[in-house]
Parts: C-alpha cells; sequence; structure tokens
C-alpha cells in the first residue's frame, strides 16, 4: 500500500488494479450511444502457473444481432471443454467451478451473457488464490 501511494501519483494517469485472472479490470467503454457488443463466448480459468483460456466464435453472428440460444449454446460448449480438461478443480472447489459443471446439462444454470462467464471466472480464480496462494507448493488431484 506504501508503494501504491508513492507511485500513483506520479504517473499523471490512473493506475488500475489486475491479476488478468479472470478479466481485464478495466473493460472497453461502449461505443457510442448503441449498446456494445456481447463478446463470444470465453472463459479465462486460473490454474497454479498459467491460465486456461477457451473460446468459441459464433457462426452467423452479424455485428451486434447474435442467433437467438448461440450465447448459451457456445458458452455451454467452452464450459464441457473447461470441465473435460485435466487441470479442472472439480465441482466443489468453487461456486464458479460447480456452476461450469452443472450448466453442461442443466440449463436453469444462467450462462447468456459475459457477466455470468466473468463471476463464475472469478469465482474460481479467488478460491485459488485463497487455497492457494503464489509460492506454495500444489496439492495433488487426489486431494481435492
Amino acid at each position: 500500500m506504501d508503494l501504491w501511494e508513492q507511485v500513483h501519483p506520479e504517473l499523471g494517469f490512473p493506475l488500475r488494479y489486475g491479476d488478468y485472472g479472470a478479466v481485464h479490470p478495466a473493460p472497453l467503454p461502449p461505443s457510442g450511444p448503441s449498446p456494445r457488443a456481447q463478446p463470444n463466448p470465453y472463459l479465462h480459468y486460473s490454474l497454479r502457473r498459467h491460465r486456461l483460456t477457451v473460446a468459441r466464435r459464433i457462426p452467423g453472428r452479424k455485428g451486434l444481432v447474435v442467433p437467438s440460444g448461440a450465447m448459451e449454446q457456445y458458452f455451454r460448449e467452452v464450459a464441457e471443454e473447461v470441465v473435460e480438461d485435466q487441470d479442472f478443480a472439480g465441482p466443489r472447489f468453487s461456486w464458479g467451478d460447480r456452476c461450469l459443471h452443472r450448466c453442461r446439462t442443466d440449463p436453469s444454470i444462467s450462462v447468456g451473457t459475459a457477466e455470468w462467464w466473468i463471476a463464475y471466472a472469478t469465482s474460481h480464480h479467488l478460491a485459488r488464490l485463497s487455497h492457494h496462494p503464489p509460492g506454495t507448493p500444489p496439492v495433488s488431484r487426489s486431494d481435492r
């Protein structure tokens, strides 16, 4: 905190914190009066020493117009790929991991907007940081 207080005024521009485990800390501003386009489905999933990024491009997308149900369909594919990865933490690791695990087969889990994807990834990321702070040895998969 002392370093932050000394450096921040000297920069002349806002310095934002971000460890980038789930999303950039400063979202892009909307362009003009029109609503901002939702991104294609993606997920940044933080692991012990790196980040897994999984994304899908929505076919047939025209500008801001996304085919009905496409965001949900393709995010569920993203979730499937993350859950099937050997480094998936498991559904009991965090609320976000539980939602990722369940959303593949449970249509009641909300997955149609980036806000939900970010919430799932952030939940997982915060649990990862609290369970395995930087510098601690990794936990074996059987300990989950």
